[in-house]
C-alpha cells in the first residue's frame, strides 16, 4: 500500500501501540500510548484539509504543505523530516509548531490538544482528570452529570448509568463522547461495581463504533480500536466474563457497522448523518431497528479463566449464539428483526450451555 492509502499510518500507529511494553510507571506508559493517537489525529486533521484542497495526502506531502521550512534542500531532497515520524505519531509536535500551523489550518490543535485525551487514562486517579471533564461540550457534560453536579467539588455520574450512556451515545461528534463514556468506566470502577462495569463496557463497544465510522477518528479507526482494546476493554468485565477478547473480531465489528449503516441509509431507513447527533445511529444498535443489527454488532464476550459461574457460562454462550445469528443474518443480505423461535430454542438448551461449560459447582 502506497503512502496515498489512508490506512497506511494508521497500521503503523497500531504496530506502535501492540509493540510497546509497559514500563514501572502505568501512568506515563499510558500517557505515551495516548500522545500516539492524539498526535495522528492532528496529522489526519491536517491531511484531509490538505487533500481536500487537492493535494497529496503522503507524509512529505503533508509536511511540505502545511511546514515547509521542515524540508531543507540536500543529497536526498530534504535534510530533516519529522513528518513520517508525526504520521506515525512517534513524535508529538511542540506547540509552537502547532500554534503555527493552526494559523493556517484553523481548529487543527484541538486534535492534539484537547484535554478529553486525559480521560482515556485508566491509570490515573479517578478525579485527577476533572478540570478535563468541565471542558467536556455542554450536550455532553450534561449526558453523563445533568446541570446539578457542575458546582460540586467531585463529579459523580448520574445514578443510572444506561440512560446517561445512551444519551451519551446519541451525540457523538469526535472523540468527546467516546472520552466521556471511559469516564463513566472508571467512575464504575472505583465503585467497586463489576456488573456496570459489563454494562458500561457494552455501551463502550457502540459508541466506539459509531466514533470511528466518520471524520477524523475514522483516519484513525485501527488505532483508536487497538488502544481500546488493549487498555479498555480489559477493564470492562467483570471477574466471570471478558469483553471483547478478540482484537480481529473486534475490528470486524466496526467494519460491519460502517458497512450496514451505508446500506440503510440508502434505502432511507436512517437518515444523513448530521454532525452532534447520532440518535439514529444508535438505534442500529440498541435493538431499535431489529434484533439482527443489535447482536450482529454486539461485543465479543468470553468466559474469563477459572470462571465456574453458571450464570456467566449462560451469558456468554447466548450473546455468542445470537451474535452469530445476527452476523450470519446480515452477512447473508437478508433482515431478521426477530430472533427465531429456532435460535431461541438453541440458547435454552441446557445441554449445550453445559457442553461449553468448564466445572460448574
Amino acid at each position: 500500500m502506497s503512502d496515498e492509502g489512508y490506512d497506511t499510518y494508521d497500521l503503523k500507529r497500531r504496530a506502535t501501540l501492540l509493540a510497546r511494553a509497559e514500563g514501572d510507571d502505568s501512568v506515563k506508559f499510558l500517557d505515551r500510548q495516548i500522545a500516539v493517537l492524539r498526535t495522528g489525529a492532528w496529522f489526519e486533521a491536517l491531511r484531509l484539509k490538505a487533500r481536500n484542497n487537492g493535494n497529496s495526502s503522503s507524509a512529505y506531502a503533508v509536511g511540505k504543505h502545511w511546514d515547509p521550512t521542515a524540508y531543507i534542500p540536500g543529497k536526498a531532497g530534504y535534510t530533516r523530516n519529522m513528518w513520517a515520524k508525526r504520521a506515525a505519531g512517534t513524535h508529538v509536535p511542540s506547540r509552537r509548531t502547532c500554534t503555527q500551523i493552526d494559523e493556517i489550518a484553523p481548529g487543527t490543535r484541538d486534535w492534539i490538544e484537547a484535554p478529553c485525551w486525559r480521560l482515556l487514562n485508566c491509570n490515573r486517579a479517578l478525579h485527577a482528570d476533572a478540570l478535563a471533564l468541565r471542558e467536556l461540550p455542554p450536550p455532553i457534560f450534561d449526558a453523563i452529570f445533568g446541570s446539578e453536579p457542575s458546582d460540586r467539588k467531585l463529579l459523580r455520574t448520574k445514578d443510572l448509568q444506561d440512560i446517561c450512556l445512551d444519551e451519551l451515545a446519541a451525540c457523538v461528534n469526535g472523540i468527546q463522547a467516546l472520552c466521556a463514556a471511559v469516564w463513566v468506566l472508571r467512575d464504575a470502577r472505583e465503585n467497586g461495581d463489576q456488573c456496570t462495569c459489563l454494562e458500561v463496557g457494552a455501551h463502550l463497544h457502540r459508541i466506539l463504533l459509531m466514533t470511528v465510522s466518520f471524520g477524523v477518528p475514522f483516519l484513525l479507526r485501527s488505532s483508536l480500536i487497538t488502544f481500546f482494546h488493549r487498555h479498555i476493554f480489559p477493564l470492562a468485565g467483570s471477574c466471570d466474563v471478558v469483553i471483547n477478547p478478540s482484537l480481529m473480531e473486534l475490528q470486524v465489528s466496526a467494519d460491519d457497522f460502517l458497512v450496514h449503516l451505508t446500506r440503510l441509509e440508502d434505502e432511507g431507513v436512517v437518515g444523513d448523518h448530521q454532525p452532534g447527533d447520532t440518535s439514529q445511529w444508535r438505534m442500529m444498535l440498541d435493538g431499535s431497528l431489529g434484533d439482527d443489527l443489535c447482536h450482529g454488532l454486539s461485543p465479543g464476550y468470553e468466559l474469563r479463566a477459572g470462571s465456574t459461574s453458571a450464570d456467566a457460562a449462560e451469558f456468554v454462550f447466548s450473546r455468542t449464539a445470537l451474535k452469530a445469528w445476527g452476523k450470519e443474518t446480515l452477512d447473508g443480505g437478508s433482515r431478521q428483526p426477530v430472533v427465531p423461535i429456532s435460535v431461541r430454542r438453541q440458547i435454552q438448551s441446557s445441554d449445550l450451555i453445559d457442553a461449553m461449560t468448564p466445572a460448574v459447582s
